[in-house]
């Protein structure tokens, strides 16, 4: 918020940018997590039930 002097949209938008990929990469890893441990969990506990 500190440039407001320089390119009005130049840097803000490159931090934008950077922001909305750093959300997209934790938001994929979360959903992949949730994929792959999830399942492993549940089959777990069947597998405890038996």
């Amino acid at each position: 918020m500190a440039r407001v002097r320089g390119v009005p949209f130049g840097g803000d938008l490159v931090e934008c940018r950077l922001l909305t990929l750093l959300v997209y990469i934790v938001l994929t890893f979360v959903f992949s997590f949730y994929i792959y441990i999830l399942p492993l969990k549940k089959k777990d506990r069947i597998m405890n039930c038996y």
